[in-house]
């Protein structure tokens, strides 16, 4: 089991009877991905600014949820 679906199922129990988890459809998901990228180019553009390779941190991340099967939240 990979670690977005528990993290699915444990959420689930935490919110049992105070509320519900639910999946967005692939266009509110696109939406919301488009409307974050801004602050993830922002996070890109500080570590660049600390000396760091900003655009290669987060190239090697999106690439790491990418082999434990999550969505990343910016398209690289």
């Amino acid at each position: 089991m990979n670690g977005s679906k528990t993290a699915y199922e444990e959420l689930a129990k935490v919110v049992e009877g105070k509320g519900e988890v639910i999946e967005l459809s692939p266009e509110a998901a696109a939406e919301f991905r488009k409307t974050a990228a801004v602050s993830w180019e922002q996070w890109i553009e500080d570590a660049n600014s600390r000396g760091y390779d900003g655009k290669k941190l987060m190239s090697d991340f999106v690439k790491f949820l990418k082999e434990e099967g999550v969505t990343p939240p910016i398209d690289m």
